[in-house]
């Protein structure tokens, strides 16, 4: 059988997987995994098989001289569809970029599956997003299909589809809440790898109200791998507050908590290949007891990509070093509409730094704020915020570029290319 990447409308010429093994199923463990038997592999036996650039939630079985754990909501259901797309004895080719591609001892695959009814060949993991039964879990470097399988996602989620739909598993608890979660994927100096800038990564779950206070304990935070965090028991959330899940290592104290995590979870953006893996963002979940998810962020935006701020908010100025004292640096962001804009969840970022304005914060009607770029912690005034980054400068006097987006890098605003001096116009 050859296999026609065409059928399931992804055009062959644009791809660069290899088809490297074929075979039948023998066994299924969970939505993500199938075991096959490989033709000509000279063994006999089933090699399992980790369905590239997507996630199910996990289920408990014992194959591959493991348990999985606990068997999450969604989990069977992903398992079923895994079976109608490839039920056991159904023809396989595995598919990808490198062949020894591998995660956790599996074979790492895009798997196409023989479609007796229809005699065709269907990418199983694009059936799998496009029907919301997975999320996206990008992958690098195997990264053929991250941008097509994030848009998936994403649609699936804007229509509920599966695990998008917010009471699948059951209705309840506090489902009249409205939670909206965010990511701070990019520590303030690029670096997540000491445990100071890990804490710098960190999910935001923000209560916008509609059920008054919202008891999270038990909830979940996770990644679009398999990481969890469980919140512990007394977690309130008032309306209109926010709390921190830190990646890194740390005690709670009042409404910021930590993972203690070894490593950083969440993935920079990368939109070509030069360099990094093309389509490369991440995501967090947020989970209530009974397995629902009940709020999510990915990134970078893929979708209806737009914002209200844009028509309103952008940097005016910026004030570059230019051989002055290091803490005389700021950039200024204005309000050019008529009425209050929220700077609540947007971020300056002038690589490899980044600021995060306070969630609550609102700018009047033709108003300006100015964030300071100072080495020490100064208290933030109705007009000045302040930005501790470094103890150096971050602003170059020419050929630099500062941006103003959101957490899901949607750009609102931008300045490069200013020129010399103390204070500096903007270029757009």
């Amino acid at each position: 059988m050859t296999l026609v990447q065409q059928s399931d409308a992804v055009s062959a010429s644009t791809s660069v997987e290899h088809n490297w093994e074929a075979g039948r199923v023998v066994q299924l463990s969970d939505g993500d995994t199938p075991y096959v038997n490989i033709w000509g592999d000279g063994t006999g036996t089933k090699q399992p098989v980790r369905l590239i650039d997507v996630q199910a939630t996990e289920t408990t079985h014992n194959l591959g001289g493991h348990s999985s754990g606990r068997n999450w909501c969604h989990g069977p259901a992903a398992t079923r569809r895994l079976q109608q797309l490839e039920p056991v004895g159904s023809y396989v080719h595995l598919a990808s970029k490198f062949q020894r591609s591998a995660n956790g001892g599996r074979r790492l695959r895009t798997v196409w599956a023989y479609q007796h009814k229809s005699r065709r060949w269907v990418n199983v993991q694009r059936a799998m997003i496009k029907g919301g039964q997975v999320i996206w879990f990008p992958m690098n470097p195997e990264d053929v299909h991250n941008l097509d399988y994030h848009r998936l996602a994403d649609y699936a989620a804007l229509h509920g589809w599966n695990v998008w739909n917010k009471s699948y598993c059951g209705y309840g608890p506090e489902q009249s809440a409205h939670l909206r979660v965010y990511v701070h994927w990019d520590a303030n100096s690029g670096d997540d790898t000491s445990n100071a800038n890990r804490n710098d990564e960190y999910v935001i779950v923000h209560n916008e109200g509609g059920a008054g206070w919202v008891n999270l304990s038990g909830w979940y935070v996770r990644e679009s791998g398999p990481k969890v965090f469980r919140f512990p028991g007394h977690t309130w959330l008032a309306p209109g507050a926010e709390l921190r899940v830190h990646t890194g290592y740390g005690s709670r104290h009042g409404q910021e908590f930590y993972w203690d995590l070894s490593g950083s979870i969440f993935d920079q953006v990368a939109t070509s290949s030069y360099g990094k893996s093309a389509g490369m963002g991440d995501g967090a979940f947020l989970l209530d007891p009974q397995g629902d998810f009940r709020a999510w962020n990915t990134y970078p935006c893929v979708l209806y990509c737009s914002d209200p701020s844009q028509s309103s908010l952008s940097i005016s100025r910026v004030g570059p070093r230019s051989g002055a004292h290091t803490n005389r640096e700021y950039i200024d962001v204005h309000n050019y509409a008529s009425h209050r804009v929220s700077l609540g969840h947007l971020q300056l970022r002038s690589w490899p730094y980044n600021y995060v304005f306070p969630y609550w914060w609102v700018l009047k009607a033709h108003d300006t704020v100015r964030v300071n770029i100072r080495t020490y912690h100064r208290a933030n005034t109705a007009h000045n915020l302040y930005w501790t980054p470094a103890p150096y400068p971050i602003l170059s006097d020419a050929n630099n570029e500062v941006d103003l987006s959101t957490l899901r890098d949607v750009r609102i605003g931008r300045c490069v290319h200013w020129g010399h001096g103390p204070t500096a116009q903007c270029n757009w």
